[in-house]
């Protein structure tokens, strides 16, 4: 359990840049029980990725492409579904306010930072998968 809330705790702050609130990673701790099939090798995968305290969006961002049924991938999916279910997470999800030129401009900056991100990602992946 431990493991699970220090995992939620990490992709938390990789995916919105803040603590996780206790209730989120509790819940993510419990949908993780929907993530059964995740195999030893996988769990130390996590664990390693963890300990390195390595770039968690960036190894996503490049295990999504190719990989989509990855166990980060799956462990960020389940994260997002439980925080996206909670009122405070509104804003992050979806804007209100109609501003065509500020979020063009976010777009774009995001569409560069992903670029880069999937390259570090990428370079990561391959890190971690030599022993």
């Amino acid at each position: 359990m431990d493991e699970l809330l220090r995992e939620a705790a990490t992709l938390h702050r990789a995916a919105f840049d803040r603590e996780v609130p206790e209730e989120v990673a509790r819940r993510y701790a419990a949908a993780h029980r929907a993530l059964s099939r995740i195999t030893d090798a996988e769990r130390a995968w996590m664990k390693r990725a963890l300990d390195e305290d390595l770039d968690l969006e960036a190894l996503e961002a490049a295990a999504r492409r190719d990989r989509p049924d990855h166990v980060l991938c799956r462990k960020f999916k389940a994260l997002l579904y439980v925080a996206e279910a909670s009122p405070e997470y509104y804003a992050d999800f979806v804007s209100d306010e109609p501003r065509r030129f500020q979020a063009f401009l976010s777009l774009m900056g995001h569409g560069v930072r992903t670029l880069f991100k999937r390259l570090k990602g990428r370079a990561l992946l391959r890190r971690l998968e030599t022993p």
